[in-house]
């Protein structure tokens, strides 16, 4: 699976909508990390990306059996590779 570029790593808003993807890497300081861990989402996961709300609302994902919302600017610190 690639974006629209071809690529297979990508940030988070990035990746289509109703796609799979395994995060990758987070770049943001520690609090950013734990606030996503708390939320299900840490490097190695697995997550599914429901929708984006606008062009730069929040990013909502399926990890596991919770559903979330990412504030786009979170969202594009966080890395995936597509499945």
């Amino acid at each position: 699976m690639e974006n629209e570029a071809g690529e297979k790593r990508m940030p988070l808003t990035r990746l289509p909508e109703k796609k799979r993807a395994k995060v990758v890497e987070i770049t943001g300081g520690a609090h950013l990390r734990d606030k996503l861990m708390g939320m299900g989402v840490y490097a190695g996961r697995e997550l599914l990306k429901l929708s984006c709300i606008g062009l730069r609302g929040p990013v909502v994902v399926k990890t596991g059996r919770s559903v979330v919302a990412i504030g786009y600017g979170m969202a594009g610190k966080i890395t995936v590779e597509a499945l």
